[in-house]
Formats: structure tokens, sequence, C-alpha cells
């Protein structure tokens, strides 16, 4: 709650600070302040219009609010910037087996089985899980 102020100071100066707007969002996450938080994901996103890591920031916190249907469009965004960013595709398809779109879920996780990096061995082996699960 102390750090709200500061971080609020410092956007009177500079509207362009990503990082202020993505704590501040954080911030009003945690508090379960949906409005508050989508609105400075959404300036985060206004502030790097080229990045695809606000988008995706963006995705998952409308996912977290319930608003299926803005996820989907963010991350749809936010793939069109980055391809090769496997926690899109990965996101993407959990969002799409959650409400109960097959066809989306398993082309998902194919892309992101596709470019995944070895890192990434928890989601590689939740997507192949997934992949092999009878219809």
């Amino acid at each position: 709650e102390q750090a709200i102020p500061v971080f609020r100071r410092v956007l009177e100066f500079d509207l362009g600070i990503y990082q202020a707007h993505s704590r501040l969002a954080d911030m009003y996450e945690a508090a379960g302040e949906w409005d508050g938080a989508l609105a400075e994901r959404r300036r985060a996103v206004e502030t790097n219009l080229d990045e695809a890591e606000p988008l995706l920031e963006l995705a998952t916190t409308l996912l977290r609010a319930e608003r299926v249907a803005e996820a989907m469009d963010a991350l749809a965004r936010a793939e069109a910037l980055n391809g090769r960013d496997a926690r899109i595709p990965f996101r993407r398809a959990a969002l799409a087996a959650a409400v109960g779109d097959r066809a989306l879920a398993v082309s998902s996780y194919e892309r992101f089985l596709a470019i995944a990096p070895s890192r990434m061995g928890e989601q590689i082996a939740e997507a192949r899980r997934h992949l092999a699960a009878p219809q």
C-alpha cells in the first residue's frame, strides 16, 4: 500500500515508464482490484506497443479476472509480436482447454512443443499429458 503513491508520483513525471505501470498492476491485482490492475496493464501495453511481454501480462490478468475472450485477444496480439515466446501458445492452450476448445488447445500445445526451450520441462510434460489424453 505504501508503494502505490510512490509509483503514482513517478508516473506524474513520465507516463511511459513501463515498469511502474507493471508494478502498480501487480499491487492492484494482489488486492483483487481488477479494474485498477487492468487499467495499469493497458497503460503498460501503450508504453511498449512493439513488445509482447506487456500483452502477455495483460492476458494473464484478464484471465485471472475471468475475461476469457479479451485474454485470447491479448495472447493473439502478443504472439503476432513475438512468435518465439513459448509461454504464449502454452497459456493459450491452457485457456482453450479450460473453455473446452479442444482443437485450439491441441494446435496451441503442438506449437508450444515445437518452440519450447528445455528449461520449460514442467510445461513440456504438461503439454504432452494434455495431448496424450483421450478426447
